[in-house]
């Protein structure tokens, strides 16, 4: 019998967690596709997402086109899961022991996630509002857990995806916040106040990211960029339909948040940048010690 079939039927534990994994992201994966549909069969071709997001409207939203690199990071995903299996039967030979060890907390983000999207598909923003929260702390620790215990390659297949959903679970987080709020006819004052406040509390998380765990945590940072940007564009072109109930102290909140995301997005960017810089000289400067 192949080495490759000998891991898969007579594999050790990793191999049975790896499979768990797929599990996991397989409920995940066909939950959102048929809560998709569903939502589309019940209210027209044109709603699934984009209709729930927009009956919610909120300060924070972002623009249409920023809610796609959730695609890319499932695709990434995708990818990551190939490659694991690859390395699980053999058939390449990366050092994945830090994924082998962290694998629970991918497990929990997808199952933690399919409960998600059953709470925004239905509408119920409480339930959706928790899942999001505890996504963002599975991500995190998922992300955490790995460390830089990846070689450069398992790095790319591997922590880079699961650094940006980590990014991303906390904007999923903030919108679902911004949502709740919205839905339960808070105060025009305190939802300012709020939105004011969350492109800073989305720069400090991945501030806090980078710092803690090092240049490993990039990915969070282009994703705060990334979603601070759609944010901007959102206000800069549909100001008038943020809310059901505009006013004149809204458009200048809307004003005033739509400068700080710029602001923000442009600081956050040469922040991201002059990192990428400083890693590669330091990975050409010990590079060079030992040549």
């Amino acid at each position: 019998m192949s080495t490759w079939s000998e891991a898969l039927f007579f594999g050790s534990t990793a191999m049975s967690w790896h499979l768990a994994s797929i599990a996991a992201f397989l409920v995940c994966t066909c939950t959102s596709v048929l809560a998709n549909a569903q939502c589309c069969q019940r209210k027209g071709h044109s709603a699934s997402t984009t209709n729930v997001l927009t009956i919610h409207a909120h300060l924070f939203m972002l623009a249409p086109w920023g809610y796609s690199l959730w695609d890319y990071v499932h695709s990434m995903e995708v990818a990551l899961l190939i490659y694991v299996s690859l390395a699980q039967a053999n058939l390449i030979t990366p050092s994945i022991d830090a994924w082998d060890h962290a694998q629970i907390f991918w497990i929990t983000a997808n199952l933690v996630q399919t409960l998600w999207t059953l709470g925004f598909y239905t509408h119920r923003l409480g339930l959706a509002t928790l899942c999001a929260a505890a996504l963002v702390f599975a991500c995190m620790s998922l992300a955490v857990s790995l460390g830089d215990g990846l070689e450069d390659t398992s790095y790319v297949f591997i922590a880079v995806p699961v650094w940006l959903h980590a990014g991303w679970s906390v904007t999923v987080c903030m919108q679902m916040a911004h949502m709740l709020m919205s839905s339960a006819d808070t105060s025009e004052g305190f939802r300012g106040a709020v939105a004011l406040a969350s492109p800073f509390l989305l720069v400090g998380v991945s501030s806090a990211a980078i710092t803690c765990v090092g240049l490993a945590a990039l990915p969070a940072g282009f994703v705060t960029v990334w979603t601070l940007m759609a944010v901007h564009a959102n206000l800069s072109e549909r100001v008038s339909d943020l809310s059901t109930r505009v006013d004149e102290s809204t458009d200048a909140v809307a004003a005033a948040l739509s400068l700080i995301t710029r602001a923000l997005s442009v600081l956050a960017g040469a922040a991201c940048a002059a990192l990428c810089v400083l890693a590669a000289w330091r990975q050409t400067h010990t590079w060079q010690q030992y040549t």
